[in-house]
């Protein structure tokens, strides 16, 4: 153990600037409970494609010391991973890139606009709750299947679950909030009536395709929170990073206000600065050797998605937000196991930052009241930005 065992603390209101002082120092590192954290882009970016790492839920060992949460979204991730023997993770695939599915920019940019529109004459919002909340669970509402007169149901139980999706996902804790379970009451009664009327929605997709599981319904409830956590508070953290960023370089901000076409490549750009997913946990299968730390199979390694990100060996500049700059970063994870859903997360990101610069004039943060979600090792992303707010008139 290095000097940096006693002085290593990462904030995830600004994890930077330790991941960078890590990486000059020490990028390969080893917790003390026996954990590795891979912070540089190179190793990274190897581990993530190595045939000597195992996603996390595929190992026994691991997999059998985990609280039941943990247990059902490693169940559920490696449902949908690449070397499975089940067929979900290709049927969702075709299912976001068919013509077929309810997804197209349209509809995605008609829900933004009238959102903004009704909060015009507002003088202070808050960007979380009033925009990217029901902006992006809307989106992935009608792409589930979740019927449009129950959505606000579901919606509202969501916004009153403090841990968020995953504190649900185990039905038979009985540790789950009063919302937590009326969300999964809601869920079954989504699946009983996809039953009896199939749709064009991946619930009904997955519901076709899922009879070989010994329990369906547990299946299908842990299978849909896993995609709503994902498409909604994932994207929300995005929307929410993103639009702080933006507010932190009024130039960029203005560039793209004046260019919408940029957001095209400037949605990967925001991703690589700011990543919601801040790391992924892999699993050694066989004793490897980075760099020159010895790690022994069985042992977890958390690759830091956020550090490598801001590798100022890859990426020159990285503290600089460029638009234009060419597409390296690991936020959607790489090779096989990159995120099935990102063509949907680009499309959506790309919209409603479009939607927002359209009917925004300017927009300023009230810094001491933002609060943050702590989501260690996993997701970073702010809870709630209170903003004052112009409003573009022209719009």
């Amino acid at each position: 153990m290095t000097k940096t065992a006693h002085t290593f603390s990462i904030g995830m209101k600004n994890p930077y600037p330790a991941y960078k002082r890590m990486q000059e120092q020490e990028s390969v590192y080893q917790l003390p409970s026996g954990q590795w954290i891979i912070f540089d882009y190179k190793n990274a970016h190897e581990l993530l494609q190595s045939p000597k790492c195992l996603h996390w839920g595929q190992d026994k060992r691991i997999f059998g010391n985990l609280p039941p949460i943990e247990k059902a979204i490693a169940t559920t991730l490696y449902t949908l991973s690449p070397e499975g023997d089940r067929p979900y993770r290709k049927q969702i695939l075709h299912q976001l890139a068919g013509r077929s599915l309810k997804i197209d920019e349209k509809s995605m940019q008609a829900l933004a606009d009238d959102l903004l529109m009704n909060l015009k004459g507002k003088s202070n919002i808050d960007i979380i709750s009033d925009f990217a909340h029901p902006f992006t669970f809307g989106t992935i509402c009608r792409i589930i299947g979740i019927p449009e007169n129950q959505r606000a149901t579901f919606s509202n139980l969501v916004a009153k679950m403090d841990n968020g999706y995953l504190s649900c996902i185990d039905i038979e804790t009985g540790k789950q909030t009063k919302e937590g379970a009326a969300f999964i009451q809601q869920l079954k009664e989504l699946i009983k009536l996809k039953k009896n009327e199939l749709g064009n929605d991946l619930c009904s997709v997955l519901l076709e395709n899922s009879h070989q599981e010994p329990d369906q319904e547990a299946f299908l409830i842990s299978m849909l929170i896993l995609l709503f956590y994902a498409g909604h508070q994932n994207m929300m953290n995005f929307f929410g990073n993103s639009l702080l960023t933006l507010h932190d370089h009024p130039k960029t901000q203005q560039e793209l206000r004046e260019h919408p076409k940029l957001l095209n490549k400037g949605v990967d750009e925001l991703i690589r600065y700011d990543s919601p997913l801040q790391y992924i946990m892999l699993i050694a299968k066989e004793n490897i050797k980075i760099d020159d730390k010895h790690i022994s199979a069985g042992s977890q390694l958390l690759v830091s998605v956020g550090a490598a990100n801001r590798d100022a060996s890859v990426f020159e500049n990285p503290e600089q937000l460029i638009l234009d700059r060419e597409y390296k970063h690991l936020g959607y994870g790489v090779g096989a196991f990159r995120c099935i859903g990102a063509r949907l997360a680009q499309l959506q990101a790309s919209t409603g930052l479009n939607s927002w610069l359209k009917h925004v004039a300017a927009y300023n943060p009230k810094l001491d009241e933002i609060s943050w979600r702590m989501h260690p090792f996993v997701q970073r992303g702010p809870a709630s930005i209170p903003v004052k707010i112009d409003w573009n008139d022209n719009s």
